[in-house]
């Protein structure tokens, strides 16, 4: 590229890989409780429970992202410590890696997961050592909740996008792709 005076100029492109910023600003941006990252499940589940009293939500699904496993000793977390905070709401909080969600004994009513529900293919239902499914879901087994998450209008997922979109900027991303 030349500038006005013919001078050479060089524009340094910074691509990334595809990544999910529409969905951490939908989180961003206060549609559902983000950063689920504290040092104990009990005390992520206290943050659920805050955000339930304060009707922080919107539609009738708790949905949220950022907790690790990881910080928690290796171990996951189980309906029974979101069950006692959620109410009558079914819960879908994605993990912060996006491999795997924490849900309630609502969201699995809702979306028909007994404890004879077959693991999909390319996934897994967690249970208990008594067969039970602990409402923690991981890879592909995802997919049997995600659909019935009630995703936003256009307009909402359009403002999410441009937000993205400066976010990206500010950072210096010029580009995303998707491979």
């Amino acid at each position: 590229d030349r500038q006005a005076d013919g001078r050479q100029c060089r524009a340094e492109r910074n691509v990334d890989r595809p990544l999910q910023l529409v969905c951490q600003r939908r989180f961003y941006c206060g549609h559902g409780l983000r950063c689920l990252h504290q040092d104990r499940y009990e005390e992520a589940a206290e943050r659920v429970k805050a955000y339930v009293e304060k009707k922080a939500f919107w539609g009738d699904w708790i949905t949220g992202r950022g907790w690790t496993q990881d910080k928690w000793d290796g171990q996951f977390p189980t309906v029974a410590e979101l069950d006692p905070v959620t109410g009558p709401y079914p819960a879908f909080l994605q993990a912060k890696h996006g491999h795997a969600a924490w849900v309630n004994t609502a969201a699995l009513e809702r979306c028909g997961i007994t404890d004879e529900t077959p693991d999909p293919p390319g996934g897994h239902i967690m249970r208990d050592e008594n067969g039970h499914a602990t409402g923690i879901m991981l890879e592909r087994a995802i997919e049997l909740i995600a659909p019935h998450v009630p995703k936003p209008p256009d307009h909402v997922l359009a403002d999410y996008m441009l937000s993205a979109q400066d976010l990206a900027l500010s950072a210096g991303l010029t580009g995303i792709h998707d491979y």
